[in-house]
């Protein structure tokens, strides 16, 4: 018997075409769209919900020191925190050639042993654009 997945949502990337659009996604696969949905909204951003979002929008130009990463992680740690589906895992970051990459480690509430995924964050001085760069 099929699994039940408990959450539907269009994920992220869309499909090609309209059958893949509205294809149902997995557990794992509307939490990413969650995740990044959160960090890439500037706080404010929504209507009615002021605070829902990140400040990660904010800060792509801003120095990769020690005191910003600190910044950076626990921006996203709060931010995660505004979907109660999300149970994070593990964070790490790494700074290369001017670019910092986050990297978290989640899972669905109710599923820290079973389901883990990676998901990587990049952005730096090369552009304004956070990149998604995998699952």
């Amino acid at each position: 018997m099929a699994k039940q997945n408990r959450w539907s949502d269009i994920a992220y990337p869309f499909g090609s075409t309209l059958s893949e659009f509205v294809q149902p996604k997995d557990d794992l696969a509307v939490l990413r769209t969650s995740i990044i949905n959160i960090l890439l909204t500037r706080k404010g951003e929504r209507v009615m919900r002021p605070e829902f979002g990140c400040g990660l929008p904010d800060m792509p130009f801003e120095p990769n020191d020690p005191t910003q990463v600190a910044l950076i992680e626990q921006e996203v740690r709060d931010a995660l925190e505004q979907d109660d589906r999300i149970v994070l895992l593990e964070f790490g970051h790494e700074i290369k050639d001017h670019e910092l990459r986050l990297t978290m480690t989640f899972c669905p509430t109710g599923e820290e042993q079973n389901l883990r995924r990676r998901l990587s964050l990049s952005f730096g001085v090369s552009g304004s654009d956070i990149n998604v760069l995998g699952l």
